[in-house]
């Protein structure tokens, strides 16, 4: 792999899950047809014909489509699992915090 510091890596592959949708991801498992993909950025000695370098595409992907789709709700998770880890240590537990007089 040749790579020098003006260009970019001359065998590349460049994967862009927020231009891909379920169709185009759907059609790249059944088409050869890397080409037209506009998710995909690739050089041109990185030859993509077999379906197992399609399927590592797909899942990748997705994989990041999911990733990214779970950036939002992630911080109030970590919020919420903060307090509650707050709550019980505050309250010397769960048996304490549940008890009653």
């Amino acid at each position: 792999m040749a790579c020098n510091e003006e260009d970019f890596c001359s065998n590349r592959l460049v994967l862009k899950p927020q231009e891909a949708g379920l169709v185009d991801l759907i059609y790249l498992l059944w088409s050869s047809d890397i080409e037209n993909r506009r998710f995909v950025d690739y050089s041109e000695e990185t030859r993509i014909t077999e379906f197992r370098h399609r399927w590592l595409i797909f899942l990748s992907v997705l994989l990041q489509k999911v990733l990214l789709s779970i950036v939002k709700p992630m911080p109030w998770v970590g919020s919420l699992f903060e307090k509650w880890l707050n709550l019980l240590s505050s309250n010397r537990g769960l048996a304490v915090l549940f008890h009653y007089r």
